[in-house]
């Protein structure tokens, strides 16, 4: 599904056609969110000086041969070999280069040699190696999001697939009633309309062609392949970084509150005469948390739509409450 959303830090990425044809973020793909760019220069200055990253100088960008580097660091320092810096490694890190300049740090930051600018390792809390895919239709955001975490639990799945696996919910096309009250299907039944349409409010006019599905649509098939899986609804943030740290990425249903209406929400009803409320919404996939300075915590987002997202969870808790904070965790 579609949505407006405003993020701390949003990344425009270059993407690749994988196999199965999803997009993957093939770029990002393993890059430990939590380093902003002079804290990667500051860990490979570390590595290079070890003899550990074969390359001229620091560049600012955590591919490949830097991953490397940071697994042979962790094993010298019988440290667990992970391949992304969390609180041991960033701290053995930070003591080297505290030991390492004759420039005192100010601020978190300071020179070595005179050379360039180097910033202390951020804090940060964890993060999942989740691969980012793209959504392939208007409002697969559901199937995409379940891809993703799918994958990171090892269960590769082509993105048609788990949207044919989802139940349709019926009817597909909204019907219009003499009272000029709609029909149309249930989304905790089912995906709701035509996965290749769209949604949009218009002056009291519910003229969506599609929408999406709910919790209980996309357990169903996660559950198929991971029957651990738990969707729950009223949930809290501290149930979100509870599996995060428990290695389970967890799917959240969000509204997009710039596109809700301005004065009524619109309803319509399904066929079993359930009153179901319209919200523009949007699914992605929550893969870890960090928390700044001054206490605020941001949730890092897998975003079927926009790429890799940090989000404050001020924002986060308006969207996610217009959905009774329900969450899809695979386990």
């Amino acid at each position: 599904m579609r949505r407006t959303l405003i993020v701390i830090v949003f990344c425009t990425l270059a993407f690749a056609r994988s196999a199965n044809a999803s997009v993957v973020y093939s770029l990002w793909q393993g890059i430990p969110y939590h380093f902003a760019q002079q804290s990667i220069i500051s860990a490979q200055t570390i590595l290079i000086r070890e003899n550990l990253l074969a390359i001229p100088s620091p560049t600012g960008t955590y591919g490949t041969l830097t991953t490397s580097a940071v697994l042979q660091y962790q094993m010298i320092h019988e440290m667990e070999p992970t391949g992304t810096i969390g609180a041991l490694t960033r701290a053995m890190m930070n003591t080297e280069l505290t030991a390492n300049t004759n420039t005192p740090i100010s601020d978190s930051k300071f020179t070595i040699n005179g050379n360039f600018s180097l910033t202390k390792i951020d804090e940060v809390t964890h993060v999942l190696s989740v691969p980012l895919f793209e959504q392939i239709y208007p409002l697969s955001c559901e199937a995409a999001s379940l891809e993703m975490a799918l994958a990171y639990k090892g269960v590769i799945k082509n993105q048609d697939d788990i949207i044919k696996e989802i139940p349709q919910a019926l009817p597909f096309q909204k019907q219009k009633q003499t009272s000029g009250q709609y029909i149309w299907g249930d989304p905790s039944l089912g995906f709701v309309g035509d996965v290749r349409g769209w949604f949009f409010n218009s002056l009291g006019t519910l003229g969506a062609t599609g929408w999406g599905a709910d919790k209980e649509p996309v357990l169903s098939v996660a559950q198929k392949y991971r029957p651990n899986s738990e969707a729950t609804t009223q949930n809290t943030i501290a149930s979100i970084t509870h599996e995060i740290d428990s290695n389970n990425p967890v799917i959240v249903w969000t509204a997009s509150l710039d596109d809700l209406p301005h004065e009524t929400l619109l309803t319509y009803q399904s066929p079993s005469g359930k009153t179901i409320p319209f919200i523009p919404t949007h699914v992605n996939v929550i893969v870890g948390y960090k928390t700044k300075i001054n206490g605020e915590m941001i949730l890092l987002v897998n975003d079927p739509e926009y790429g890799r997202l940090e989000i404050s969870q001020s924002l986060f808790e308006k969207e996610w409450s217009m959905y009774h904070h329900d969450m899809l965790v695979v386990r």
